[in-house]
């Protein structure tokens, strides 16, 4: 049976009643980030970020798996305070802010992939310590009651998880494509976008979206 906070995240689901204002600036903010990257020809970047969403897009889909297998609850979801609410933990309010954390966190990384930070090649390093940080953040989501978790082995008690499978793949789904040609960096993005094109479809097709 459905915990009464996937329920209540089920009835906001894709309700535009929801929507405010406030969806106005945040995507003015997001392109005018976008645009000046593009003007200054920083392209990896933006394909980072882009690759940044799309590994978040992948784990949202399996999160929205497992909620209609166990008729439970998912991993992580959204409370109804939200302006868009586009799965069960995934809202319009993430997608703008993973973009922007997508560009940002190429942004303090040496040029040299190859830099050792006290020992440890800078790219592992950034991985490590965004994540961290990342986790930190969303814990305080939950305490806000922004973010309900309704599994016993995905809490702040057990960050790990949420560390392992939660950031680190953003990261390096980020940093794989920034440190890549312009041409294979499109390859991977192609790569994520055919599997999440077909998680989105066939779960739609069976009413799980």
């Amino acid at each position: 049976m459905f915990t009464e906070s996937t329920l209540n995240s089920m009835a906001v689901m894709r309700d535009t009643s929801q929507l405010s204002w406030s969806i106005v600036p945040m995507i003015a903010i997001v392109l005018f980030v976008f645009f000046n990257e593009a003007d200054k020809g920083n392209w990896k970047r933006i394909l980072a970020a882009i690759a940044f969403l799309m590994a978040d897009l992948f784990n949202e889909l399996i999160n929205s798996l497992i909620c209609h297998w166990t008729e439970y609850a998912p991993v992580w979801g959204i409370s109804q305070q939200t302006n868009f609410q586009i799965f069960i933990g995934w809202n319009f309010e993430i997608v703008c802010g993973f973009l922007l954390l997508g560009i940002a966190s190429t942004m303090a990384m040496p040029k040299d992939k190859h830099l050792k930070i006290w020992g440890i090649n800078n790219r592992i390093w950034f991985i490590v310590v965004n994540s961290a940080l990342s986790v930190a953040f969303e814990i305080m989501l939950n305490k806000a009651g922004l973010i309900y978790w309704e599994w016993p082995w995905w809490n702040a008690q057990n960050p790990w998880l949420i560390f392992l499978v939660g950031y680190v793949p953003f990261f390096t789904a980020a940093y794989l494509v920034y440190d890549a040609s312009i041409s294979k960096g499109l390859k991977i993005l192609a790569g994520y976008g055919l599997v999440n094109l077909g998680l989105v479809i066939g779960l739609y097709q069976v009413g799980w979206l």
